[in-house]
Protein backbone atom coordinates (compact mmCIF):
# COMPACT_ATOMS: atom_id res chain seq x y z
CA UNK A 1 0.00 0.00 0.00
CA UNK A 2 1.38 3.40 -0.92
CA UNK A 3 2.21 5.78 1.92
CA UNK A 4 2.01 9.52 1.34
CA UNK A 5 4.77 10.89 3.53
CA UNK A 6 4.79 14.44 2.28
CA UNK A 7 2.85 16.56 -0.17
CA UNK A 8 4.93 19.52 -1.30
CA UNK A 9 3.22 22.72 -2.39
CA UNK A 10 4.49 24.02 -5.74
CA UNK A 11 7.17 26.64 -5.19
CA UNK A 12 5.61 29.11 -7.60
CA UNK A 13 2.38 29.20 -5.57
CA UNK A 14 4.21 30.56 -2.53
CA UNK A 15 4.51 33.92 -4.25
CA UNK A 16 0.79 34.32 -4.74
CA UNK A 17 -1.35 36.68 -2.64
CA UNK A 18 -2.47 34.94 0.51
CA UNK A 19 -6.13 34.98 -0.44
CA UNK A 20 -5.37 32.92 -3.54
CA UNK A 21 -2.69 30.77 -1.93
CA UNK A 22 -4.94 29.70 0.88
CA UNK A 23 -7.66 28.53 -1.42
CA UNK A 24 -5.21 26.81 -3.74
CA UNK A 25 -3.71 24.68 -1.01
CA UNK A 26 -6.76 24.21 1.14
CA UNK A 27 -9.05 21.96 -0.94
CA UNK A 28 -11.81 23.76 0.93
CA UNK A 29 -15.12 22.23 1.91
CA UNK A 30 -17.77 23.46 4.30
CA UNK A 31 -20.54 22.65 1.87
CA UNK A 32 -20.91 20.76 -1.42
CA UNK A 33 -17.60 19.54 -2.82
CA UNK A 34 -16.99 18.16 -6.26
CA UNK A 35 -13.53 16.78 -6.98
CA UNK A 36 -11.85 14.10 -8.98
CA UNK A 37 -8.43 12.85 -10.00
CA UNK A 38 -8.12 11.11 -13.32
CA UNK A 39 -5.17 9.40 -14.93
CA UNK A 40 -4.71 8.79 -18.66
CA UNK A 41 -2.03 6.78 -20.38
CA UNK A 42 -0.88 3.21 -20.70
CA UNK A 43 0.91 3.18 -17.33
CA UNK A 44 -1.89 4.55 -15.14
CA UNK A 45 -3.02 1.10 -14.00
CA UNK A 46 0.44 0.48 -12.57
CA UNK A 47 0.54 3.49 -10.26
CA UNK A 48 -0.02 2.06 -6.75
CA UNK A 49 -3.11 4.14 -5.93
CA UNK A 50 -6.69 2.99 -6.45
CA UNK A 51 -9.78 5.20 -7.02
CA UNK A 52 -10.98 4.25 -3.54
CA UNK A 53 -7.71 5.51 -2.05
CA UNK A 54 -8.00 8.78 -3.91
CA UNK A 55 -11.53 9.16 -2.55
CA UNK A 56 -10.33 8.37 0.95
CA UNK A 57 -7.72 11.12 0.65
CA UNK A 58 -10.38 13.73 -0.16
CA UNK A 59 -12.66 12.61 2.68
CA UNK A 60 -9.88 12.78 5.28
CA UNK A 61 -8.58 16.08 3.94
CA UNK A 62 -12.07 17.44 4.44
CA UNK A 63 -12.55 16.05 7.96
CA UNK A 64 -9.08 16.72 9.36
CA UNK A 65 -7.96 19.76 7.43
CA UNK A 66 -10.15 21.68 5.02
CA UNK A 67 -13.29 22.11 7.15
CA UNK A 68 -11.42 23.93 9.89
CA UNK A 69 -9.31 25.79 7.37
CA UNK A 70 -12.37 27.01 5.50
CA UNK A 71 -14.07 28.20 8.70
CA UNK A 72 -11.03 30.32 9.43
CA UNK A 73 -10.82 31.64 5.89
CA UNK A 74 -14.51 32.53 5.87
CA UNK A 75 -14.00 34.48 9.09
CA UNK A 76 -11.13 36.43 7.54
CA UNK A 77 -13.40 37.42 4.65
CA UNK A 78 -15.93 38.89 7.08
CA UNK A 79 -13.23 40.53 9.19
CA UNK A 80 -11.71 42.22 6.14
CA UNK A 81 -15.19 43.46 5.25
CA UNK A 82 -15.71 44.89 8.74
CA UNK A 83 -12.23 46.40 9.08
CA UNK A 84 -12.60 50.04 8.19
CA UNK A 85 -10.87 53.39 8.51
CA UNK A 86 -9.45 54.19 11.90
CA UNK A 87 -11.31 57.16 13.44
CA UNK A 88 -9.33 58.09 16.54
CA UNK A 89 -11.55 61.04 17.38
CA UNK A 90 -14.48 58.62 17.98
CA UNK A 91 -17.10 61.38 17.65
CA UNK A 92 -16.85 63.82 14.75
CA UNK A 93 -17.53 67.53 15.15
CA UNK A 94 -16.81 68.40 11.50
CA UNK A 95 -15.85 66.22 8.53
CA UNK A 96 -13.15 63.73 7.56
CA UNK A 97 -11.95 62.07 4.34
CA UNK A 98 -9.16 59.70 3.36
CA UNK A 99 -8.23 56.20 2.30
CA UNK A 100 -7.62 52.88 4.03
CA UNK A 101 -6.64 49.27 3.48
CA UNK A 102 -8.04 46.48 5.67
CA UNK A 103 -7.16 42.79 5.90
CA UNK A 104 -8.27 39.69 7.76
CA UNK A 105 -5.80 36.86 8.26
CA UNK A 106 -5.21 33.52 9.92
CA UNK A 107 -1.84 32.64 11.42
CA UNK A 108 0.13 30.09 9.40
CA UNK A 109 0.47 26.59 10.80
CA UNK A 110 1.19 23.07 9.54
CA UNK A 111 -1.25 20.18 9.79
CA UNK A 112 -0.65 16.43 9.37
CA UNK A 113 -3.53 14.49 7.82
CA UNK A 114 -3.73 10.78 8.68
CA UNK A 115 -5.45 8.70 5.99
CA UNK A 116 -6.38 5.28 7.43
CA UNK A 117 -5.25 2.45 5.22
CA UNK A 118 -3.33 4.79 2.92
CA UNK A 119 -0.82 6.89 4.84
CA UNK A 120 -0.07 10.41 5.98
CA UNK A 121 0.09 13.78 4.27
CA UNK A 122 2.54 15.80 6.34
CA UNK A 123 2.97 19.52 6.91
CA UNK A 124 -0.07 20.77 5.04
CA UNK A 125 0.18 24.59 5.33
CA UNK A 126 -2.87 26.32 6.76
CA UNK A 127 -3.06 30.09 6.38
CA UNK A 128 -5.15 32.71 4.67
CA UNK A 129 -6.03 36.33 4.18
CA UNK A 130 -8.57 38.62 2.56
CA UNK A 131 -8.31 42.29 1.68
CA UNK A 132 -10.64 45.27 1.59
CA UNK A 133 -10.13 48.99 1.30
CA UNK A 134 -10.94 52.17 -0.53
CA UNK A 135 -11.56 55.85 -0.06
CA UNK A 136 -14.07 57.21 2.44
CA UNK A 137 -15.65 60.36 3.80
CA UNK A 138 -17.45 61.11 7.04
CA UNK A 139 -19.45 64.10 8.23
CA UNK A 140 -21.27 65.25 11.35
CA UNK A 141 -24.88 66.17 10.56
CA UNK A 142 -24.85 69.05 13.01
CA UNK A 143 -21.86 70.54 11.18
CA UNK A 144 -23.75 70.31 7.87
CA UNK A 145 -26.91 71.89 9.32
CA UNK A 146 -25.12 74.68 11.14
CA UNK A 147 -25.55 73.12 14.59
CA UNK A 148 -21.99 71.90 15.12
CA UNK A 149 -20.85 71.03 18.62
CA UNK A 150 -17.20 70.66 19.65
CA UNK A 151 -16.81 69.48 23.27
CA UNK A 152 -13.22 70.76 23.33
CA UNK A 153 -14.10 74.31 22.28
CA UNK A 154 -15.85 76.14 25.15
CA UNK A 155 -16.17 79.36 23.24
CA UNK A 156 -19.74 80.41 22.49
CA UNK A 157 -21.69 83.52 21.69
CA UNK A 158 -21.64 85.93 24.65
CA UNK A 159 -18.57 84.22 26.12
CA UNK A 160 -20.54 81.44 27.82
CA UNK A 161 -20.00 77.68 27.59
CA UNK A 162 -21.99 75.68 25.07
CA UNK A 163 -24.54 73.21 26.31
CA UNK A 164 -24.30 69.53 25.47
CA UNK A 165 -26.61 68.81 22.51
CA UNK A 166 -29.91 67.05 23.17
CA UNK A 167 -30.22 63.32 22.53
CA UNK A 168 -31.93 63.93 19.17
CA UNK A 169 -29.71 66.79 18.02
CA UNK A 170 -28.16 66.41 14.53
CA UNK A 171 -24.81 67.08 16.22
CA UNK A 172 -24.95 63.57 17.70
CA UNK A 173 -25.02 61.80 14.33
CA UNK A 174 -22.08 61.01 12.03
CA UNK A 175 -22.41 59.45 8.57
CA UNK A 176 -19.60 57.58 6.77
CA UNK A 177 -19.48 56.45 3.13
CA UNK A 178 -16.70 54.61 1.32
CA UNK A 179 -15.81 52.20 -1.45
CA UNK A 180 -13.33 50.82 -3.96
CA UNK A 181 -13.41 49.58 -7.57
CA UNK A 182 -10.04 48.25 -8.73
CA UNK A 183 -8.53 45.84 -11.27
CA UNK A 184 -5.06 44.34 -10.82
CA UNK A 185 -2.98 42.11 -13.11
CA UNK A 186 0.35 40.63 -12.01
CA UNK A 187 2.38 38.67 -14.54
CA UNK A 188 5.63 36.95 -13.49
CA UNK A 189 6.73 39.61 -11.01
CA UNK A 190 6.64 40.28 -7.27
CA UNK A 191 7.77 36.65 -6.69
CA UNK A 192 4.75 35.36 -8.61
CA UNK A 193 5.38 32.65 -11.21
CA UNK A 194 2.41 32.91 -13.51
CA UNK A 195 -0.45 35.35 -14.04
CA UNK A 196 -2.80 36.71 -11.38
CA UNK A 197 -5.81 38.72 -12.52
CA UNK A 198 -8.14 40.29 -9.97
CA UNK A 199 -11.17 42.56 -9.69
CA UNK A 200 -12.02 44.15 -6.33
CA UNK A 201 -15.12 46.17 -5.45
CA UNK A 202 -16.44 47.28 -2.07
CA UNK A 203 -18.99 49.69 -0.63
CA UNK A 204 -19.57 50.65 2.97
CA UNK A 205 -21.95 52.85 4.96
CA UNK A 206 -22.06 53.54 8.68
CA UNK A 207 -24.22 55.73 10.90
CA UNK A 208 -22.70 56.56 14.29
CA UNK A 209 -24.52 58.06 17.28
CA UNK A 210 -22.74 59.96 20.06
CA UNK A 211 -23.85 58.18 23.25
CA UNK A 212 -21.47 60.29 25.33
CA UNK A 213 -19.68 63.43 24.20
CA UNK A 214 -16.00 63.90 24.95
CA UNK A 215 -14.51 66.13 27.64
CA UNK A 216 -11.22 67.37 29.02
CA UNK A 217 -9.58 65.23 31.68
CA UNK A 218 -6.33 67.10 32.41
CA UNK A 219 -4.18 69.72 30.73
CA UNK A 220 -6.44 70.38 27.79
CA UNK A 221 -5.21 68.29 24.82
CA UNK A 222 -2.67 66.50 27.03
CA UNK A 223 -5.39 64.09 28.19
CA UNK A 224 -8.88 63.99 26.74
CA UNK A 225 -11.76 61.55 26.87
CA UNK A 226 -13.04 61.15 23.31
CA UNK A 227 -16.54 60.03 24.22
CA UNK A 228 -18.56 56.91 23.36
CA UNK A 229 -20.06 56.17 19.97
CA UNK A 230 -22.55 53.52 18.82
CA UNK A 231 -22.45 52.59 15.13
CA UNK A 232 -24.51 50.50 12.76
CA UNK A 233 -23.44 49.90 9.19
CA UNK A 234 -23.63 47.95 5.97
CA UNK A 235 -20.64 46.77 3.93
CA UNK A 236 -20.27 44.72 0.75
CA UNK A 237 -17.18 43.16 -0.77
CA UNK A 238 -16.76 41.41 -4.12
CA UNK A 239 -13.46 39.82 -5.12
CA UNK A 240 -12.68 37.77 -8.21
CA UNK A 241 -9.20 36.32 -8.59
CA UNK A 242 -7.75 34.01 -11.20
CA UNK A 243 -4.31 32.43 -11.35
CA UNK A 244 -2.62 30.53 -14.18
CA UNK A 245 0.84 29.00 -14.25
CA UNK A 246 2.76 26.42 -16.25
CA UNK A 247 5.05 23.70 -14.95
CA UNK A 248 4.31 23.89 -11.22
CA UNK A 249 5.99 20.87 -9.64
CA UNK A 250 4.41 18.83 -6.86
CA UNK A 251 6.23 15.85 -5.34
CA UNK A 252 4.63 12.84 -3.65
CA UNK A 253 6.91 10.47 -1.71
CA UNK A 254 5.86 6.80 -1.68
CA UNK A 255 6.75 4.09 0.80
CA UNK A 256 8.42 1.99 -1.88
CA UNK A 257 11.29 4.46 -2.19
CA UNK A 258 10.05 6.35 -5.21
CA UNK A 259 8.80 9.87 -5.77
CA UNK A 260 6.07 10.97 -8.15
CA UNK A 261 6.98 14.32 -9.71
CA UNK A 262 3.88 15.98 -11.09
CA UNK A 263 4.70 18.98 -13.29
CA UNK A 264 1.37 20.48 -14.28
CA UNK A 265 -0.52 23.51 -15.47
CA UNK A 266 -2.55 25.14 -12.69
CA UNK A 267 -5.68 27.21 -13.17
CA UNK A 268 -7.37 28.68 -10.09
CA UNK A 269 -10.49 30.82 -9.83
CA UNK A 270 -11.73 32.40 -6.59
CA UNK A 271 -14.97 34.39 -6.29
CA UNK A 272 -15.91 35.99 -2.97
CA UNK A 273 -19.13 37.93 -2.23
CA UNK A 274 -19.85 39.14 1.31
CA UNK A 275 -22.50 41.45 2.77
CA UNK A 276 -22.12 42.46 6.42
CA UNK A 277 -24.16 44.47 8.93
CA UNK A 278 -21.93 45.39 11.90
CA UNK A 279 -23.04 46.98 15.16
CA UNK A 280 -20.22 48.29 17.33
CA UNK A 281 -19.54 50.53 20.30
CA UNK A 282 -16.28 52.44 20.54
CA UNK A 283 -14.51 54.83 22.88
CA UNK A 284 -11.06 56.34 23.28
CA UNK A 285 -8.72 58.92 24.73
CA UNK A 286 -6.26 61.47 23.41
CA UNK A 287 -2.83 61.49 25.05
CA UNK A 288 -0.29 64.33 24.73
CA UNK A 289 -2.30 65.62 21.75
CA UNK A 290 -0.21 63.43 19.42
CA UNK A 291 -1.90 60.07 20.08
CA UNK A 292 -5.54 58.98 19.78
CA UNK A 293 -6.13 55.57 21.39
CA UNK A 294 -9.39 53.70 20.73
CA UNK A 295 -11.07 50.40 21.63
CA UNK A 296 -14.28 48.90 20.26
CA UNK A 297 -16.46 45.80 20.50
CA UNK A 298 -18.84 44.65 17.80
CA UNK A 299 -21.32 42.13 16.49
CA UNK A 300 -21.73 41.45 12.77
CA UNK A 301 -24.31 39.50 10.77
CA UNK A 302 -23.15 38.48 7.31
CA UNK A 303 -24.39 36.73 4.20
CA UNK A 304 -22.65 35.66 1.03
CA UNK A 305 -20.59 32.83 -0.32
CA UNK A 306 -17.28 31.85 -1.80
CA UNK A 307 -16.64 29.81 -4.93
CA UNK A 308 -13.41 28.09 -5.80
CA UNK A 309 -12.36 26.18 -8.92
CA UNK A 310 -8.99 24.46 -9.30
CA UNK A 311 -7.75 22.44 -12.26
CA UNK A 312 -4.33 20.84 -12.50
CA UNK A 313 -3.15 18.75 -15.44
CA UNK A 314 0.26 17.36 -16.36
CA UNK A 315 2.60 14.36 -16.73
CA UNK A 316 3.98 12.26 -13.88
CA UNK A 317 7.65 11.25 -13.71
CA UNK A 318 8.91 8.64 -11.24
CA UNK A 319 12.27 9.08 -9.53
CA UNK A 320 14.31 7.26 -6.93
CA UNK A 321 13.68 8.87 -3.56
CA UNK A 322 17.14 7.93 -2.24
CA UNK A 323 19.18 8.91 -5.29
CA UNK A 324 17.00 11.65 -6.72
CA UNK A 325 17.51 10.25 -10.25
CA UNK A 326 15.15 8.94 -12.86
CA UNK A 327 14.35 5.30 -12.33
CA UNK A 328 16.20 2.88 -14.57
CA UNK A 329 15.13 -0.55 -15.71
CA UNK A 330 17.70 -2.07 -13.33
CA UNK A 331 16.27 -0.18 -10.35
CA UNK A 332 12.73 -1.19 -11.23
CA UNK A 333 13.73 -4.87 -11.38
CA UNK A 334 14.64 -4.70 -7.66
CA UNK A 335 11.10 -3.65 -6.68
CA UNK A 336 8.49 -6.30 -5.76
CA UNK A 337 7.55 -8.36 -8.78
CA UNK A 338 4.74 -6.80 -10.79
CA UNK A 339 4.59 -3.70 -8.58
CA UNK A 340 5.87 -1.05 -11.00
CA UNK A 341 6.72 -2.49 -14.42
CA UNK A 342 9.61 -1.24 -16.50
CA UNK A 343 7.30 0.32 -19.05
CA UNK A 344 6.18 2.96 -16.52
CA UNK A 345 9.33 5.00 -17.00
CA UNK A 346 12.42 4.46 -19.05
CA UNK A 347 15.97 5.53 -18.38
CA UNK A 348 15.30 8.64 -20.46
CA UNK A 349 12.48 9.65 -18.15
CA UNK A 350 9.65 9.25 -20.62
CA UNK A 351 6.35 8.46 -18.90
CA UNK A 352 3.00 7.44 -20.30
CA UNK A 353 0.97 8.62 -17.28
CA UNK A 354 -0.82 11.96 -17.07
CA UNK A 355 -2.70 13.12 -13.95
CA UNK A 356 -5.57 15.61 -13.98
CA UNK A 357 -7.24 17.13 -10.92
CA UNK A 358 -10.46 19.15 -10.95
CA UNK A 359 -12.01 20.65 -7.84
CA UNK A 360 -15.07 22.85 -7.34
CA UNK A 361 -16.15 24.35 -4.01
CA UNK A 362 -18.96 26.63 -2.94
CA UNK A 363 -19.81 27.52 0.67
CA UNK A 364 -21.29 30.30 2.81
CA UNK A 365 -19.53 32.75 5.10
CA UNK A 366 -20.28 32.58 8.86
CA UNK A 367 -23.61 34.16 9.70
CA UNK A 368 -22.65 35.76 13.04
CA UNK A 369 -19.32 36.91 14.50
CA UNK A 370 -18.31 38.91 17.56
CA UNK A 371 -15.16 41.02 17.31
CA UNK A 372 -12.96 43.41 19.22
CA UNK A 373 -10.87 46.32 17.93
CA UNK A 374 -7.99 48.37 19.24
CA UNK A 375 -6.26 51.23 17.47
CA UNK A 376 -3.72 54.01 17.61
CA UNK A 377 -3.82 57.16 15.53
CA UNK A 378 -1.11 59.79 15.15
CA UNK A 379 -2.68 63.23 15.32
CA UNK A 380 -0.67 65.56 13.06
CA UNK A 381 -2.94 68.62 13.10
CA UNK A 382 -5.55 68.03 10.36
CA UNK A 383 -3.65 64.95 9.08
CA UNK A 384 -4.29 61.62 10.87
CA UNK A 385 -2.41 58.34 10.36
CA UNK A 386 -4.13 55.36 12.01
CA UNK A 387 -3.53 51.65 12.55
CA UNK A 388 -6.21 49.36 13.95
CA UNK A 389 -6.29 45.67 14.85
CA UNK A 390 -9.36 43.41 14.91
CA UNK A 391 -9.85 39.90 16.29
CA UNK A 392 -12.61 37.32 16.70
CA UNK A 393 -10.61 35.48 19.35
CA UNK A 394 -8.89 32.99 17.03
CA UNK A 395 -8.31 35.01 13.84
CA UNK A 396 -6.94 38.47 13.34
CA UNK A 397 -7.15 41.44 11.02
CA UNK A 398 -5.85 44.95 10.66
CA UNK A 399 -6.42 48.19 8.80
CA UNK A 400 -4.26 51.19 8.11
CA UNK A 401 -5.61 54.55 7.01
CA UNK A 402 -4.62 58.11 6.23
CA UNK A 403 -7.18 60.88 6.54
CA UNK A 404 -7.75 64.56 7.11
CA UNK A 405 -10.22 66.01 9.61
CA UNK A 406 -11.56 69.50 9.96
Amino acid sequence: MALFRKLSIPRSLTGMPAAVLTVAIGILNAGPLSAQITCTGASCSQIPLTPAEYNSMFVELQNQYSNDLFNNIAETLVMANVAGPQIGTVNLSGMTAGGYLGAGYKEAEEVDVNIPGVGIIEDMPSSGAALSGGIFAGVNLGWVLGEAYDPFDDRAEGGGSRRTPSFFSPARFDIYLGGLDHHERIENKYNVDGIIDGDFASQRFMLRYHLVEGNEIAGGPLLRFRGVSLGIGYATSNQRLSYQAEGNSLTVSLQEGVNLDWAARDTIFFDNNVKSMPIEISTGVQVLYLLNLTVAAGYVRSSGDTRFILTRNGPVVIRSASEGTLLTDEYLKNLPAGYIPTDLVSGSGVTSANLALSLYQRARVPRVLHYWKGGIEFNLWVLKLGIEGITTGRNYGASVGLRIEI
